[in-house]
């Protein structure tokens, strides 16, 4: 059994930190949010696209399959939203399925559409059992290209067969919405992490101490693609030269797959030299990038 991340995002929290996940906007993301005329629309399009950058970025780049499906090569994930707000799964080892809809009363011809004889006349909800068919449907990759009918809805928490795959279904308690979540091969734990603020980056700080043979290195703020540079920039000065290498991240927020490669690159070239790099103290998220990227057998952590 292995831990999934669910992360939320409400429209409002991108509303009110506007500029700041604009800039984190490809021009392409910042093009297609612009195409939508309501402002709720925009706002979910950006919401998406800022949860798969920040938190799928670590999983390498991000390109759709032939299907249209978002994809990366270290890990997998899937998105979904629904009237003001957007989710996003993760999963560093099987393909994972998303459906999240908010509570509405759905016609009950919609029911004899998308309900098997059992599912009709069961007491479970046309909502719930569209979302329990969605979430599969998307772990699978098939979409809403299968008869909703033929696909089960039951159980809704638990193991089941589709297509000749094993999967693992439980459905996600949020007040006002429906969500269930899906992973192929093996059963998950979840933990569901609402981002209630987001706010402006801090400059990366670097301080270096030499101590013999050893270069001390406190590191203050996140690693993405800009400070990742800046940070192997201060890596080159003389003070690192010729020793072992321990880097302090009590300070360090967040570390992107940039990031990452840095430390892979600074460890590799210090064992070329017969001297070692260590990473201490790092945060529980920074930890669970490392677990999930792959990348804590790659670098020593202590």
């Amino acid at each position: 059994m292995n831990h999934l991340y669910l992360y939320l995002l409400h429209i409002e929290t991108v509303k009110t930190a506007y500029d700041i996940v604009l800039g984190k906007l490809s021009p392409e993301q910042r093009v297609k949010a612009g195409r939508y005329l309501k402002e709720e629309n925009r706002l979910l399009s950006m919401a998406g696209a800022y949860l798969t950058g920040t938190y799928a970025a670590p999983f390498g780049e991000i390109t759709l399959s032939a299907e249209g499906k978002p994809t990366a090569p270290n890990g997998y994930f899937n998105l979904s939203h629904s009237e003001d707000l957007a989710a996003l799964l993760i999963s560093r080892d099987h393909e994972v399925g998303l459906d999240l809809e908010k509570e509405r009363p759905m016609e009950e011809s919609l029911r004899g559409l998308i309900a098997s004889e059992e599912e009709a006349a069961s007491e479970a909800g046309t909502l719930s059992l569209f979302v329990a068919k969605e979430s599969l449907l998307k772990a699978v990759g098939s979409g809403l290209t299968d008869d909703l009918k033929n696909v089960p809805a039951f159980p809704a928490d638990g193991e089941l067969i589709y297509q000749g795959r094993s999967c693992f279904r439980h459905s996600v308690a949020f007040p006002g919405y429906r969500v269930c979540a899906v992973q192929q091969e093996e059963d998950f734990t979840l933990e569901t992490i609402r981002i209630i603020g987001i706010e402006e980056e801090k400059n990366l700080e670097v301080k270096i101490t030499r101590e013999e043979d050893k270069a001390l290195v406190a590191i203050n703020g996140r690693l993405d693609t800009v400070t990742s540079e800046e940070l192997r920039k201060e890596l080159e000065k003389e003070e690192t030269q010729n020793c072992d290498l321990d880097l302090d991240f009590t300070e360090v927020e967040y570390i992107s797959s940039a990031g990452l490669r840095l430390l892979v690159a600074l460890q590799r070239q210090a064992m070329s030299t017969g001297h070692t790099m260590v990473v201490r103290n790092i945060n529980k998220v920074v930890k669970e990038v490392f677990r999930v990227s792959g990348f804590e057998k790659a670098i020593t952590v202590l």
